[in-house]
């Protein structure tokens, strides 16, 4: 057993899913040790020293990632108000809520997010990619010029990281989150069809469980069931949300509701999990599952013991899958 997943197969295909999402991407490379990039993106100080005169960040899934970029203007009209963390990766990978700016005034009113996710990738010696997607986009003319917006504000805010990032203060290491469970293989498939089985149903019960749904958005409920006679919302149903995602790159979701009679359900509580896609040839994936938040704690400890041997079967098993096919 991996982090909500079974190994069981099923025959059949999963559909094409073609990628409608529009992706707004900036990158640009610093010249930086990677935990002061980590730094500028995940503290007070790093923020306020390239980005904006105030910040308010909690690094915990769900807390503030409020950026004041005009302290003086009214409540409500002074930047990123009410956003949150959504996921993260230490050292890696942020992500967050992003709302309208106050020159949009019906989509800010409404409560719009889109979500960002700022990755931190090794560059050339002594340099750091930083790459920023922002998804979630809506249609009309209103989301038009939110799209437009930011299609020029996060140049400038990578230009401005570039720039500042000598002013950024040295980090706090000792308040790195746990991320000592990880896997990773190599798949004889192009990401596109790894994204698949990942996240669309008919790809799930191909090679995870026999029974799956999942709803691919922010906040989505992705529910599993090791049980083919079962049904999904019986007691053996396994619950994940779906804390952000880019296509055919990253999935992150937190697993909030175990089957019934699992040994470590308290423990789980807290710890999400991070599936990264890296395209290594155009029929080749490279994919990594990363469990983030599992502390120290003893019931921690039972639970990664736990997890070792099922999130390695896994991964074997998505290779296979791609190697062998479905077991007829």
């Amino acid at each position: 057993m991996g982090i909500g997943f079974s190994l069981v197969s099923v025959h059949g295909t999963f559909a094409e899913t073609p990628l409608k999402e529009r992706v707004l991407v900036k990158e640009t490379v610093v010249r930086a040790a990677r935990e002061d990039v980590w730094t500028a993106w995940t503290t007070k100080q790093g923020l306020e020293a390239f980005l904006a005169p105030r910040a308010d960040i909690e690094l915990r899934i769900g807390g503030k990632f409020e950026i004041s970029f005009n302290p003086s203007a009214p409540e409500g009209q002074r930047g990123s108000e009410g956003c949150t963390v959504l996921s993260f990766l230490p050292l890696e990978m942020l992500s967050f809520t992003w709302n309208a700016p106050p020159t949009i005034p019906k989509l800010r009113e409404s409560g719009a997010r889109t979500h960002v996710i700022v990755y931190l990738e090794d560059g050339g010696p002594d340099e750091i990619k930083v790459r920023l997607a922002q998804l979630g986009f809506g249609e009309g003319e209103d989301w038009e010029k939110y799209y437009a917006y930011f299609d020029r504000a996060w140049g400038s805010v990578l230009g401005a990281l570039k720039d500042q990032i000598s002013m950024v203060a040295a980090p706090d290491k000792t308040d790195q989150v746990d991320a000592r469970l990880q896997f990773q293989t190599l798949v004889a498939a192009p990401v596109a069809d790894v994204w698949a089985a990942f996240t669309t149903k008919e790809g799930i019960e191909q090679w995870m469980v026999p029974l799956a749904e999942i709803d691919l958005r922010v906040g989505g409920l992705w529910r599993t069931n090791y049980n083919r006679d079962g049904s999904i919302g019986d007691p053996g149903t396994i619950a994940h949300r779906i804390m952000t995602y880019e296509p055919n790159r990253l999935l992150a979701f937190q697993t909030i509701g175990a089957p019934a009679g699992f040994p470590h359900a308290e423990a789980i509580k807290g710890t999400w999990a991070v599936v990264t896609m890296t395209a290594e040839s155009p029929e080749k994936t490279k994919v990594r599952l990363a469990s983030v938040g599992l502390g120290r704690r003893p019931a921690a400890d039972a639970m990664v013991e736990f997890f070792q041997e099922g999130n390695r079967v896994t991964l074997d098993g998505l290779t296979k899958r791609f190697e062998f096919g479905e077991k007829k």
